[in-house]
């Protein structure tokens, strides 16, 4: 048995916290990981390992005791996964994947002899997998027929072909194996070009050309071989060396329109990262402590981050000051449970409490008013949420699994109880899916109200995964959207051209890319046009909603995040600026004119990545306050807005790809979330960070 300790600190306590492990008499293989607790009790959970006489895992038992076993073949190929049940009363191998493994005697491209392992899962469905005598992967052929395959040459892999004849080509040079080249026909007609050049000495990337995107990246190195400026020119570029010595040594660009990141370091810390481009820069600077080489502050033109830290490194303060707005400051404190796991999160004014059960899986949730209770079978799939509002029911949602043929392992189905005080009210949705696992079929509640009622969804795929029908029926009443892609090499490319609508002959949606691929016009039958623009690193950076809706103009700092959206609705500008930590907004404002703030919004998140619990708002133009609190489902998706001032209620509800039954709720105040707990930029469209 052997021990790993360390000391938690909680409102500068100190207690001594310890895993145990422990091995077979040989000292060769873990048996057991015993953790320390993350619940009030105290309780210590403990992992079990079983191996046989080759070392070979065989079984795991988790903290609840639910078994996944594992079984071999000779010559140590894994032949079976068995995974818990997620109730009792099935049989045994009900959750058993297999995995055959033949001699090697399987032709396919590029490989005259390849070894064959077919995968069955528990729905009987196949995966095969071809392998040459290097143990490189050359055809992939899922359930349904359809063949990925890879091709090598000398120095690594040359090209990927999808089922469908699309490309994307790697292109190395002969003698050192650097990559020089990717070519892509996955847009159709003609190839999409990135290539790639290098220091004839050092072999540092100095430069990248997009040819498809007519922009030229450029990079300069220090001694330490760091990057320490990107220029990303455009708009006809030329490009120059630059050569100072070890301390300054790389490529430089100059266009039309650039734009150029700066980065600084002090010792091995990034200490700043300017971004500058025709219009100006703006920079991101980090501070450490120096004992302990943490983070302790990040400024921006939004505002300021201040960090501080427990003994054992965990974070005990974030707060900031934004340089805008009136309510312009805030801060969060975390408390912890001995595991690790956060337990607190207090902002002064409420606090979010986290309980989990022994696998780690949270069970339990208050932030404020707003309870929510958690609860999941033996695999740790989510079988039911519930929220209560002050310690009322409110919502609560049930999920099923595995319902149908085909369909172990997945949800197909959900029911919502919109009203905790009627348990008999209710609304279920079914699903199902194809052998390839895609959605298939959704049947959506026929109860009147609901924004779906009564109808049933079918939609159907390429070889690889492009939607091409979409049918809604409605009693006996059916009606097809059919999608058209650009032509591929042997079936479709990635690229959407056309959406046929049912209304009619001509009913039409088209769509209009750049050679990069990039989204330029999307106009409908009935004259509506939507135009986007980008900059020269592919990034939005303007949405019109022609004839009908403002002009939406986005800036991004050096790290991706939106500083600020503009809205503009003819001669008049409203500017919303956002202040960030890492991925989640802290604060914004809208601001009108440009200093003078409309509102401002705090947003109160969890310990998840897109978990925002509470939206407070302060409206300055009618003199108001509200305080939202925002229940979500299994998806993270915001269902509700419950104001705890006025007791009044937002609700959403989505179909299965987060288009919202109704309006959004836009006398929100505020960045407001939907789908997925991410928020909207217009009444069709979210912002998923890489991609709206």
């Amino acid at each position: 048995m052997t021990k790993s300790c360390s000391y938690l600190y909680s409102n500068q306590n100190a207690s001594e916290v310890c895993t145990t492990f422990t091995y077979d008499p040989t000292w060769t293989f873990q048996t057991s990981v015993t953790r320390p607790a993350n619940d009030e009790a105290g309780t210590p959970v403990t992992t079990y390992y079983e191996y046989d006489g080759l070392g070979r895992m065989t079984r795991a038992v988790d903290p609840l005791g639910a078994v996944t076993d594992y079984a071999y073949d000779v010559l140590g190929r894994l032949t079976s996964v068995k995974m818990p049940d997620p109730v009792t009363g099935l049989p045994s191998d009900t959750f058993m994947t297999t995995y055959t493994h033949d001699d090697g005697s399987n032709s396919v491209p590029g490989c005259a002899a390849c070894t064959l392992a077919v995968q069955r899962d528990p729905n009987e469905f196949e995966t095969k997998t071809y392998t040459d005598e290097f143990g490189r992967v050359r055809l992939v052929e899922d359930a349904l027929g359809g063949a990925t395959v890879y091709a090598y040459g000398p120095h690594g892999l040359t090209r990927i072909t999808d089922a469908n004849g699309n490309y994307v080509a790697y292109d190395y040079d002969p003698c050192e194996g650097k990559l020089l080249k990717t070519r892509s026909n996955i847009l159709g007609a003609g190839e999409t070009v990135v290539e790639y050049d290098y220091d004839p000495v050092s072999g540092r990337l100095e430069s990248i050309i997009d040819r498809a995107r007519g922009t030229l990246t450029a990079l300069i190195y220090d001694c330490l071989d760091r990057v320490r400026v990107k220029k990303v020119c455009g708009g006809g570029y030329a490009v120059s060396e630059v050569d100072q010595g070890c301390a300054w040594r790389g490529k430089t660009c100059s266009g039309a329109v650039f734009v150029e990141m700066g980065y600084d370091y002090a010792g091995d810390k990034l200490t700043s990262v300017t971004q500058t481009d025709q219009d100006g820069s703006r920079a991101t600077t980090y501070g450490y402590d120096p004992a302990w080489g943490r983070l302790v502050s990040v400024g921006n033109p939004e505002g300021l981050l201040t960090y501080d830290y427990y003994a054992d490194d965990r974070l005990k303060t974030l707060a900031y000051t934004a340089h805008f707005g009136s309510h312009n400051t805030g801060a969060y404190t975390y408390n912890y449970y001995p595991g690790g796991a956060v337990k607190t999160i207090s902002d002064g004014t409420d606090t979010a409490t986290y309980q989990y059960d022994p696998r780690g899986l949270i069970v339990g949730r208050t932030s404020g008013v707003a309870e929510t209770a958690y609860a999941y079978d033996r695999q740790g799939r989510l079988a039911a949420l519930g929220h209560s509002l002050g310690g009322l029911p409110a919502l609560n949602y049930d999920y099923g699994y595995d319902a149908g043929t085909g369909q172990l392992g997945m949800r197909t189905g959900m029911t919502i109880h919109p009203d905790g005080n009627d348990p008999g009210l209710s609304y279920t949705t079914t699903y199902a899916y194809d052998s390839l696992y895609r959605l298939s079929r959704v049947v959506y509640p026929s109860q009147p109200g609901f924004p779906f009622a009564n109808q049933t969804h079918m939609f159907s795929y390429d070889a690889i995964g492009n939607r091409r029908f979409m049918t809604i029926t409605s009693g006996a009443e059916g009606q097809t959207t059919e999608y058209e892609y650009a032509p591929g090499a042997s079936g479709n490319s990635q690229k959407l051209l056309q959406v046929h609508l049912p209304d009619g002959p001509g009913q039409i949606v088209e769509y209009n890319y750049n050679a990069a691929g990039d989204l330029l016009q999307k106009t409908d039958s009935s004259g509506r046009t939507e135009k986007f623009a980008y900059d020269i690193m592919g990034r939005m950076i303007r949405y019109h909603d022609v004839g009908s809706g403002p002009v939406i103009q986005i800036q991004y700092d050096g790290n991706g995040s939106r500083p600020s959206v503009v809205d503009i609705f003819g001669w008049d500008h409203f500017t919303q600026r956002y202040l960030y930590s890492n991925e989640d907004i802290l604060m914004t404002s809208m601001l009108f004119p440009a200093e003078n703030p409309l509102w401002d919004s705090h947003i109160f998140h969890g310990t998840g990545i897109d978990e925002p619990l509470i939206q407070e708002n302060w409206n300055y133009y009618e003199n108001t306050q509200q305080r939202y609190h925002l229940l979500t489902d299994a998806l993270g998706s915001v269902v509700e807005y419950f104001d705890e001032y006025s007791g009044a209620s937002e609700n959403l509800q989505y179909d299965a790809w987060g288009s919202v039954g109704g309006e959004p709720p836009w006398n929100m105040l505020g960045p407001a979330y939907g789908y997925t707990g991410r928020e909207f930029l217009s009444k069709d469209y979210y912002f998923y960070r890489a991609r709206y």
